[in-house]
């Protein structure tokens, strides 16, 4: 696994100018671990502004890059990824086992870390796999952005979260069939449904696969990152007529989308791995963010 582990966060309540500049917290802590796995064609970083509204809500977050799901691993190889890659599971067992054990660069977090309290958030494809780990030690909570696989129960398992576009083109939420669910099946709400209580799912209006991420913001000359590659070429005319079907932004604005994202998938973290009572705020969401289209929970 790439050893470039990054977004690794100690929570703190301070306002931040750096998603991924953290003064370490001595005071209080320890803290529960998330651990976020992107999905195809993506990166550790995918979710970085997400994964900065963990930390600063008292969690230590931990990304890293997984060969064969990341971007340039898709982009050298120009294709998709026609099985489970084997490894993302012993990908996961190694960042657990770096937290458990902090040592070398991550030395800075002995101490800080409570590793019998683990969520685990991942994305598209990454979901689809890790959807399927809850029965790893101390797996509290699993968090699927577009997943499209139930979880089943396990002995730590106590909350299930899905959270996606409505609008999903890749891996659609309700109903049919997108350019994904050939490898990944699907709807997510097929997924929801066979999932043990208690569980959530939401579904924002006008989101499309990767609202639930940052890869849908733009630069200075409002271009995504998709159009960036394009204009340069990144990848080759072959690559490059793959991937934009994975690019699917959705209508809604990306730091509303990101706002919603960063607002649920928080309370569910810490209605579980912090102990807080959560359930009304997570329930009233929709008076918080009128683009959330859809919500459905059985706790």
């Amino acid at each position: 696994m790439t050893t470039l582990l990054a977004a690794i966060m100690i929570g703190i309540r301070a306002a931040l100018s750096h998603p991924l500049l953290f003064p370490d917290d001595d005071a209080n802590g320890p803290y529960p671990a998330v651990i976020l796995v992107h999905g195809t064609a993506s990166f550790r970083v995918a979710s970085a502004s997400t994964q900065a509204h963990w930390a600063s809500h008292g969690f230590v977050v931990m990304s890293a890059d997984h060969p064969d799901l990341c971007l340039g691993d898709v982009i050298a190889a120009c294709r998709f990824v026609p099985q489970k890659p084997t490894h993302l599971s012993t990908d996961v067992d190694s960042e657990i086992s770096a937290l458990t054990n902090p040592t070398d660069t991550l030395s800075f977090l002995a101490g800080h870390v409570d590793m019998t309290r683990i969520a685990l958030v991942d994305h598209s494809a990454g979901a689809y796999y890790v959807g399927q780990f809850s029965d790893k030690p101390h797996v509290q909570v699993i968090i699927e952005l577009s997943g499209t696989t139930a979880t089943t129960a396990s002995a730590s398992l106590k909350s299930t979260l899905f959270v996606s576009g409505l609008d999903d083109t890749v891996l659609p939420y309700a109903s049919g069939t997108g350019i994904g669910s050939i490898l990944y099946g699907g709807p997510q709400l097929s997924a929801y449904d066979g999932s043990p209580a208690p569980k959530r799912i939401f579904g924002i209006t006008g989101g499309g696969h990767l609202t639930v991420t940052d890869l849908r913001q733009t630069n200075d000359a409002g271009k995504n990152a998709m159009q960036v590659m394009q204009e340069r070429g990144v990848g080759g005319t072959t690559c490059l007529a793959i991937l934009p079907s994975l690019f699917d932004c959705g209508t809604i604005d990306w730091k509303t989308g990101d706002g919603i994202v960063s607002d649920i998938t928080t309370g569910v973290l810490e209605e579980v791995l912090h102990c807080q009572n959560r359930v009304s705020m997570i329930s009233d969401i929709k008076s918080r963010h009128a683009e959330v289209g859809d919500f459905r929970e059985a706790l």
